[in-house]
């Protein structure tokens, strides 16, 4: 019982108890001679303070209290078990370190450079609002699985900042999340289970290999930023997802929500939506594929005229397929492709089409009393309407074919 301090640079098997009080605890190079040997340390009350520099096979069981750990300067194989209180986790220049938090509103922050590395970082957090920093995680990616750190949290309303992070894996089963991207964050994998979750890229370096998986039903917003080779799976909500400047990006939502799109400046995106009454808008962007199951659903594709170069910016090579049979808008303007890439497929419907400024575009509509109108230079359109009593309003310079 009491505040007391330990300085510890046990080259072999040691154990301290300690079982009350707010105790400081400094280890440094504490290497063991033994590979097998460890340092053990419990402590089972109070707001303590460990400080591991230069340390290796070093166990930590902690009962209560916010607790500060401090893990640098090369340690490594550094195992930490916290069951309650706020606690305060910083790291930098490590490797193998496995922290398992019970309860609190914790806070990690894992700092690496190309010099003072962190990497191989195992974290379980059950409860409690946590915040996750992490920057430069495991930057001597060798694709291996032994280089590679991850984030178990269970509940809570967790934030989490990702910075130029390599293989890292994050699961959070409960709670509203925001999850913040910056930097390049390469094969990054998120598994969101529960909850209304926000997703924010925003760097100016590009990202890769970015995997988001969100199961909830809840409605979540996306706005990404440079998100480059990224597949995002939603199951359900009426999610909006807003996203610019990006290359190869995959939209899967599965589940039940009215769904709001937002894409500019793509180049090449494919989004499938399974239900719902959604709302598309997708402007300069460069190739793209749409496919939509259910819904009244509103697609608007439109370029840029920029009035002081005098200069248009076209949509390119969009392809839409809506398998529905329900009364969908569509108005294309200033859509620019190859007539076999620039496509609409309507399966049924009393749909409205407003064409304006466009060329080469082919249009099938299956069934349904249809309503079309053109404006402005429309060259080479193709119409393929296969049933219906329809309309045609036709205002425009054309070729048709």
């Amino acid at each position: 019982k009491g505040n007391d301090k330990y300085w510890l640079w046990s080259h072999s098997s040691s154990y301290v108890v300690d079982a009350a009080g707010n105790d400081s605890y400094d280890l440094l190079n504490a290497v063991m001679d033994d590979p097998q040997a460890k340092l053990s340390i419990a402590d089972y009350k109070g707001n303590d303070k460990f400080s591991i520099k230069n340390s290796s096979n070093t166990q930590i069981v902690d009962g209560s209290g916010a607790d500060k750990y401090e893990i640098l300067n090369g340690s490594n194989a550094v195992s930490l078990k916290d069951y309650s209180g706020n606690d305060k986790y910083t790291l930098n220049d490590s490797n193998y370190v496995e922290i398992s938090d019970t309860k609190g509103s914790d806070s990690y922050k894992l700092i690496g450079t190309e010099t003072n590395k962190v990497m191989n970082t195992t974290i379980s957090d059950e409860f409690g609002n946590d915040k996750y920093v992490l920057e430069h995680i495991n930057p001597e990616r060798k694709g291996e699985d032994n280089n590679k750190s991850s984030i178990l949290d269970q509940n809570g309303n967790d934030s989490y900042s990702l910075k130029e992070t390599w293989d890292l894996d994050v699961i959070d089963e409960l709670g509203n999340d925001k999850y913040t991207l910056t930097g390049g964050n390469i094969n990054l994998e998120i598994d969101d289970y529960s909850g209304k979750d926000s997703y924010i890229s925003k760097g100016t370096t590009n990202f890769c290999c970015a995997y988001i998986v969100d199961n909830g039903a809840d409605t979540d917003i996306y706005n990404l930023n440079g998100f480059n080779t990224g597949y995002i799976s939603d199951e359900g909500g009426n999610n909006k997802y807003t996203v610019s400047s990006s290359v190869d990006l995959d939209i899967n939502s599965y589940g039940y929500g009215n769904d709001t799109y937002n894409i500019k400046n793509i180049e090449y995106f494919s989004i499938e939506d399974a239900f719902g009454n959604d709302k598309y808008t997708i402007t300069t962007s460069l190739s793209g594929d749409i496919i939509d199951s259910q819904g009244t659903d509103k697609y608007t594709v439109k370029g840029v005229y920029d009035k002081k170069t005098k200069e248009t910016t076209y949509v390119k090579n969009i392809a839409i397929e809506d398998r529905s049979i329900e009364n969908d808008t569509y108005y294309f303007d200033k859509v620019y492709g190859v007539p076999e890439v620039n496509t609409i497929s309507d399966e049924g419907g009393s749909d409205k089409y407003s064409i304006k400024d466009t060329m080469y575009v082919s249009i099938k509509d299956n069934n349904g009393n249809d309503k079309y109108s053109f404006n402005g230079e429309i060259i080479n359109t193709k119409i393929d309407d296969l049933s219906g009593i329809d309309i045609y309003s036709n205002n425009s310079n054309n070729i048709f074919y």
